[in-house]
């Protein structure tokens, strides 16, 4: 649904060409999943469009190291998602500057 809602509507639909985050400590604790929110993780919610993980922390970060090396990951990432993920925050904060 996440992917659909970022993907789908928001940039494709709708034209949105800046940068998604999540509220504030959304992955907290969730980052091994629980029974409710078993998908909850960091690697997933970038696999799905979004960019930046407020506020972020040592979880998250290692979720994503292994969801960019092992292509067997839940959701493995590539690259390519991540530098996209730069380029859009990147682009944000340079045309603020201007």
């Amino acid at each position: 649904v996440l992917a659909i809602l970022q993907t789908h509507v928001l940039r494709d639909e709708w034209g949105f060409d800046g940068f998604v985050m999540t509220d504030w400590s959304v992955t907290k604790g969730l980052a091994k999943g629980d029974k409710k929110y078993p998908v909850v993780c960091a690697s997933g919610i970038v696999k799905a469009g979004n960019d930046m993980t407020m506020s972020g922390n040592r979880n998250d970060v290692m979720d994503i190291l292994k969801a960019l090396e092992d292509q067997r990951h839940p959701y493995s990432i590539t690259r390519a998602q991540l530098q996209l993920s730069a380029k859009r925050i990147l682009s944000t904060i340079l045309s603020m500057c201007i």
